[in-house]
């Protein structure tokens, strides 16, 4: 089983002294790191939570790295280095994005009042 984790890509400083924040992917011995094109300083960066912390724009941006972990590019990348097919990740997440829907309170009561309506149709 394939494991992924955000990575604060230290060995890559740019001027600013930030790091690319990157999606490290391990697979039977084989690790991949994939840019987000996100950079850092390294007290914004919580590294244990995989957060985004002390930045103006962190909920947005954690948002979008979770999102991102597995969208269709992210898949295909892993398909190129690992050999493991996109079809496969994209299922995996597509699951998993409809579980944790499924939690979602507020959505759960949107779906019982469009059954309620469907149901007087």
């Amino acid at each position: 089983m394939a494991t992924t984790k955000f990575h604060l890509d230290k060995r890559a400083t740019r001027r600013d002294g930030k790091f690319p924040l990157k999606i490290s992917i391990a697979h039977k011995g084989k690790t991949s790191l994939i840019s987000l094109d996100i950079f850092l300083l390294p007290e914004q960066w919580d590294g244990r939570a995989e957060k985004i912390i002390g930045v103006q724009n962190r909920l947005s941006l954690n948002t979008f790295i979770t999102k991102r972990k597995l969208d269709v590019e992210t898949a295909l990348l892993i398909e190129a280095a690992l050999g493991i097919e996109s079809g496969f990740w994209l299922k995996m997440q597509m699951n998993c994005d409809i579980q944790t829907t499924k939690q979602n309170k507020t959505f759960a009561q949107r779906l019982a009042d469009i059954r309620k309506i469907a149901a007087a149709l």
